[in-house]
């Protein structure tokens, strides 16, 4: 038993080895969880554009349909709620329009980023009032022609993008991540792109001013500023 016990006291740990690994790990917790969270945001923004990705298509998908030639590229007015465009085909799910990042901020709000249960009930929303059932914004009255500008995009938070000048553009668009950070859309040729208020200088908040930003919202007057 003495032979055993001696064993075992040479194999184990000081009390100063103890404490010097604890030290280390804590070090290294301290180091990495922030870097976590960001990694889980970059994440959660991938996940909105893939979202705008997919409204996309479903858009791009119902200007194609052969049995109408006459069909404009996009729909022309509201997409879901009672009589919406995409509402019909059913093929898309509720939850698609809502942005994960703004889901978890807004978490506790029973009126804001909250998906509906059916496209049917999507409520289609007015001016600038919040809607509950949608993150983002719908530009009606694109064509195919207008590769290069804004077709859908994220909403700033609890208002709707007012694309009526460019001063409230600035305001209301794109705050969906971090409240304020930055923004996804998704252009008329289905390219998305993020906007990161870090690597663009000329942003400021949620306000983003960089002329090819601006210009990629411009609105021409044929054109509505519809919201879901």
């Amino acid at each position: 038993m003495k032979h055993i016990w001696r064993r075992i006291h040479v194999r184990a740990f000081t009390l100063v080895e103890l404490l010097v690994v604890i030290a280390i790990i804590g070090i290294l917790a301290a180091l990495l969880f922030p870097k976590l969270g960001s990694v889980r945001e970059n994440a959660r923004r991938i996940n909105c554009l893939s979202n705008l990705n997919g409204i996309y298509k479903a858009c791009a998908t119902w200007g194609l349909d052969p049995r109408d030639s006459f069909r404009p590229a996009f729909p022309p007015g509201h997409l879901v709620g009672p009589g919406g465009y995409l509402t019909a085909a059913k093929a898309l799910s509720p939850n698609i329009f809502i942005c994960p990042t703004a889901a978890g901020d807004y978490r506790t709000d029973p009126l804001l980023h909250k998906p509906a249960t059916n496209l049917d009930s999507m409520v289609a929303g007015a001016g600038i009032a919040p809607n509950p059932n949608s993150s983002y914004h719908y530009v009606s009255g694109r064509t195919d022609e207008d590769g290069n500008y804004v077709l859908l995009c994220d909403i700033n938070g609890a208002t709707k993008v007012d694309m009526t000048s460019i001063t409230t553009l600035k305001n209301t668009w794109g705050g969906n991540h971090g409240r304020g950070q930055g923004g996804n859309f998704v252009r008329c040729s289905g390219s998305g792109m993020w906007v990161d208020g870090t690597n663009n200088a000329d942003m400021t908040s949620n306000n983003i001013t960089a002329g090819f930003i601006n210009n990629a919202f411009y609105l021409s007057t044929s054109q509505s500023n519809l919201f879901y």
